[in-house]
């Protein structure tokens, strides 16, 4: 019977009048309707509803007519005003229909109805000729229209559907001012996709104008765009935009050209340049007059970030440059704070921290000066990467509270996600491994119509927590095909060859180690994925013993020995860098610098809550300890040792457990091809007395 409910929205009425059909036929005893009947079911419905409709009065059919006309609810008011009856007789004909469950009196709204089924209402319009549903449709629009007056705000989706229904006998011009009307105002009360059905029925209506006017279609375009934008879906969007540049471009509207570009470039979620993009934006310059303006502050700004992962640094920061101070002059709040965020954007690489949060904490105030909700949440998008670089995880987490409240208020999916995989992230950096992975999984749903940019984003949180789980070689082929697929982006590799070092693949990570080195790294942009790339550098490096390119890795990571680790806004943390420069001092033999930056990996670690990245330093610095072989080290080792272990087995992290387990045969002299497995490991060394672990 589920099909039955389904069909019928669970409407008790459909279903008993079903029941009583399968009984009269024999079928009441069987589990599932036969195949005919489950093909039939809908026709089956109709016909009852047919029947139903036929045992009830003219007056009452005649009435329901007129009211499936108006939709699927009406008010008392216009069908008493669209109808030939009235006052008593009408109100008779209406219990009738509910006494028949045919209509529904909405209770919470007195004088207000509903067809008890949306099937109904269908039999009843589709038996209606075409002039007298075109007909009913005109009157019924300007009933509504001279009914609600100047109240017609909520009203404007209905008076669009009955003037676009109607738009055969003149009414386009009506349906295409009331569509436009209620997509704005859809837009204003946050419903994106509404906004959107709405735009494309205006589309639909000016297309029947004669004749037709291309700048108002234009318009309704790029209105288009912004709705399925802000309602996350980047293909319908980018889609949308280019037909309205194509327009733009044709009627040679600069104006309508800019914002055509703006909403296009709007998506930034491959990392390569798109050479469409920055050739629309330099043609909107171009038409622009040179004079300051909003929009051209605007598109300056957007160039600058378009060409982030190519073209030069110097030029970007000229473009957002010229972005800030034409946006000062033009003194627009919003536009100030938009080219501030540009400018942020298309420079953003892993110097001075403290800058780039004192710079997001301006844009915050600036976008809640100009209400502008949209940049005001990317701005705290800025200030959680910060504050987590910052290893200020208290102030992050207010942070990360406050963007969740105002993306739930606001309802876009972009900000919705990055709320989610806030939280993926949080679980991750606690050390909540599973919990972490169904988060992860939870967000990219949330994500899902966000494209390439969500998807990168669930691939990178993966990635890490395999690492964490000891199952790196599960997202290894992923990796690589990245790497291979994108060879001009450094840190797909660099990313490689760290996964290839922790799984101890040798001759892998030499190979693509070798490659990276080519240039004393040199190659390695200092751009948003420069951080991972160099702390994976340094894990290689570590892994293979290589103490010279440790002297300039070591170089480079070194002024940031107090940050944390962070890719991206925050999509997933790797703890302290000094855990990274503790191991190339290490791999250098400089014991004492090592053990300086070991301790401070240890403090921030902890005070960050860190546990997975504080069980590796743990580890880490143990293996240092034991290589030095200096009086009392082997002790602390030990006990270091132990704790990497005992969060590993806790956690769940296998490949931690095992290297843990690896320095204990290690510290008690024991042959490497003892153990063969965990539990072999573990029982070699099962009765070790405290005496044996001093030096």
């Amino acid at each position: 019977m589920a099909a039955v409910f389904k069909e019928s929205e669970g409407n008790p009425f459909f279903v008993t009048e079903f029941v009583r059909l399968l009984a009269a036929e024999g079928h009441l005893g069987r589990t599932e309707p036969p195949t005919a009947w489950r093909v039939s079911i809908p026709q089956t419905i109709r016909e009852v509803i047919g029947q139903r409709l036929a045992r009830l009065s003219a007056d009452c059919n005649g009435v329901l007519t007129i009211a499936a006309v108006i939709g699927r609810e009406f008010d008392l008011e216009v069908l008493e005003r669209a109808s030939d009856l009235g006052g008593e007789r009408l109100l008779d004909t209406l219990e009738e229909a509910v006494a028949a469950r045919v209509l529904t009196e909405l209770p919470a709204s007195p004088g207000r109805y509903s067809f008890a089924h949306t099937l109904i209402r269908e039999n009843l319009y589709e038996e209606l000729g075409a002039t007298r549903r075109l007909r009913l449709h005109r009157r019924i629009g300007e009933l509504l229209e001279s009914t609600y007056g100047a109240k017609v705000g909520a009203h404007l989706a209905e008076l669009a559907y009955h003037f676009f229904a109607s738009a055969q006998a003149g009414e386009a011009g009506k349906a295409l001012d009331y569509a436009r009307r209620a997509g704005d105002r859809a837009m204003a009360l946050l419903a994106y996709e509404e906004g959107a059905r709405l735009y494309e029925l205006g589309l639909k209506a000016a297309d029947l104008e004669e004749p037709t006017d291309e700048r108002l279609r234009c318009d309704l375009l790029l209105a288009l765009g912004e709705a399925w934008r802000r309602a996350g879906d980047s293909d319908k969007a980018k889609k949308t935009f280019r037909q309205g540049t194509a327009l733009a471009r044709k009627l040679g509207a600069a104006e309508q050209l800019a914002r055509a570009a703006l909403g296009f470039a709007w998506w930034q979620d491959t990392e390569v340049v798109d050479e469409h993009e920055v050739g629309l934006l330099e043609e909107a310059l171009a038409a622009l007059s040179e004079g300051d303006s909003v929009l051209r502050a605007r598109v300056l700004g957007r160039l600058a970030v378009a060409l982030y992962y190519g073209g030069s640094r110097e030029r970007r920061a000229s473009l957002s440059l010229q972005a800030v101070e034409m946006a000062r002059r033009v003194g627009d709040t919003a536009t100030l704070a938009y080219a501030l965020n540009c400018r942020r954007l298309a420079l953003w690489g892993p110097e001075s921290v403290e800058e780039r949060l004192a710079s997001a904490t301006e844009i915050l105030a600036l976008a809640e000066q100009a209400r502008d909700a949209e940049l005001a949440l990317e701005s705290r998008c800025w200030r959680v990467g910060a504050l987590l670089e910052l290893g200020d995880i208290p102030a992050a987490d207010r942070e990360i509270a406050a963007h969740a409240e105002k993306a739930a208020e606001l309802r876009e999916p972009l900000y919705l996600w990055f709320s989610a995989r806030w939280k993926a992230m949080r679980a991750l950096l606690d050390g909540r491994l599973e919990e972490s992975e169904r988060l992860a999984q939870e967000a990219s749903v949330v994500g899902e119509r966000l494209g390439p940019l969500a998807a990168h984003g669930y691939f990178g949180q993966l990635a890490y927590l395999r690492w964490a789980q000891g199952r790196l070689e599960e997202v290894v082929p992923l990796v690589r095909e990245a790497a291979e697929h994108r060879p001009e982006l450094p840190a797909y590799r660099c990313g490689l060859v760290s996964f290839y070092s922790e799984l101890g693949w040798e001759p892998d990570a030499r190979r693509e180690f070798e490659g990276l080195a080519v240039h004393d790294f040199a190659d390695l942009a200092k751009d948003a994925m420069w951080f991972s790339s160099v702390i994976g550098l340094a894990e290689a490096c570590a892994f293979l013993r290589d103490a010279r390119r440790a002297a300039r890795l070591y170089e480079l990571l070194s002024p940031y020995a107090e940050r944390n680790v962070v890719i991206g806004l925050g999509t997933f943390c790797l703890g302290s860098a000094a855990r990274y420069l503790g191991l190339l001092a290490a791999t250098m033999g400089r014991w004492s610098q090592a053990e300086a930056h070991f301790d401070l990996a240890l403090a921030l670690n902890a005070k960050m809550g860190c546990r997975p990245w504080l069980a590796y330093t743990e580890h880490d610095y143990a293996a240092m300890l034991l290589d030095r072989d200096a009086p009392g080290d082997r002790r602390k080792a030990l006990a270091l040792r132990d704790r990497a272990l005992e969060t590993g087995q806790k956690l769940g992290m296998r490949r931690l457990t095992e290297k843990a387990l690896a320095l204990k045969v290690k510290a008690h002299g024991l042959a490497p091809g003892l153990a063969t497995s965990i539990d072999a490991v573990a029982d070699s060394v099962r009765q070790e007395r405290p005496g044996e672990t001093s030096r």
